[in-house]
């Protein structure tokens, strides 16, 4: 009976255990395996159905309690397409104004379970922000793919009304009553975790990502700096770009040194002075990322603000949030 109990003890540990380590993480949502499609009637007869061509977002997705689910997802409104240059033309300068309103942005404040999942959220279109909510459902995963990066796919839909966020035709009443003010979104959003130990395709040895992190085994920061230096010195035979940077980075991390990670990205800051603001946000998303990895919760928030201070970058809006989800306990 006591070698009963005892067994019973070691299963409900290693259960809690195992949950414990297998806490939420963020997904970068995997643009070429996702749609964000909308369509409206036209003119009482037919479907217009358009998308947007260029967006990049992040998910946080705890497996454990899909209930934390958030994500945030920045839409160029330039990217619209309709099949149809003209009326494409139309719609961005007469309706979106995307000179004056680049972006279409949702991000999430929480999920509520009802009959179904809710994702809650501000969305926010032509400057105007409504709180909106979106059902949605988890179509699979997580699990890895063929190529070792783990893996979820999200679907949901919402339906707006356009004029909620001053979306008609300027000047022109007529061309504005034959389109419905009932929007229908719809959303099939794959995401990953990319895992830079396992996949399938390795550093290539001129990448200044290998380079760094190579140099950052051998001799700590001071190596890394000398590789990244080395690698700068001549941009045509290496590939120094941003995203192989960032990947070194990212690596370090996989493999177990997560304040070694930040160190190259601060390098990368540091070396490469002519970094544009978005790719300077996107080095600074990472860094709060991995902050918060380390349980650096004020740090990790203050980076991440830093990071939208410079562009509307998704993965910062979501660290931002998981920062001051763990400060406010």
């Amino acid at each position: 009976m006591q070698k009963l109990s005892l067994l019973f003890l070691v299963i409900f540990l290693s259960q809690f255990i195992t949950k414990a380590q297998n806490q939420g993480n963020f997904y970068v949502i995997d643009t070429q395996h996702s749609t964000v499609d909308f369509k409206i009637r036209h003119i009482g007869f037919s479907n217009v159905r358009g998308k947007f061509m260029s967006y990049e977002g992040n998910i946080y997705f705890d497996p454990y309690d899909i209930e934390k689910t958030s994500a945030s997802l920045v839409i160029s409104t330039e990217s619209l397409e309709t099949g149809a240059g003209g009326r494409n033309s139309v719609l961005k300068q007469y309706f979106f104004e995307v000179e004056k309103y680049p972006y279409l942005i949702f991000t999430s404040t929480g999920v509520e379970q009802r009959d179904r999942l809710y994702l809650k959220g501000d969305l926010t279109i032509g400057g105007i922000t409504n709180a909106v909510e979106i059902p949605f459902e988890l179509i699979s995963g997580p699990a890895r793919d063929q190529w070792a990066h783990q893996r979820i796919t999200l679907a949901g839909e919402l339906t707006i009304d356009r004029k909620d966020y001053g979306i008609y035709y300027r000047g022109n009443d007529f061309w504005d009553k034959v389109v419905e003010d009932k929007v229908k979104i719809e959303l099939e959003v794959g995401a990953r975790v990319y895992n830079s130990l396992e996949t399938v395709f390795p550093f290539r040895e001129t990448s200044i990502g290998r380079m760094s992190f190579e140099g950052y085994q051998q001799n700590g920061l001071e190596g890394a700096r000398a590789k990244m230096v080395e690698a700068l010195a001549d941009k045509e035979k290496f590939n120094v770009s941003y995203s192989q940077m960032v990947r070194g980075a990212g690596h370090l991390m996989q493999s177990g040194n997560t304040a070694g990670a930040i160190g190259l990205l601060e390098l990368g800051l540091e070396l490469r002075e002519e970094m544009k603001d978005n790719w300077k946000s996107e080095f600074l998303a990472r860094k709060a990322q991995y902050l918060l990895k380390l349980n650096k919760y004020k740090e990790a928030r203050l980076t991440a603000q830093q990071s939208l201070k410079l562009d509307q970058n998704a993965l910062a809006m979501e660290v931002l949030k998981q920062a001051n989800i763990s400060l406010s306990r």
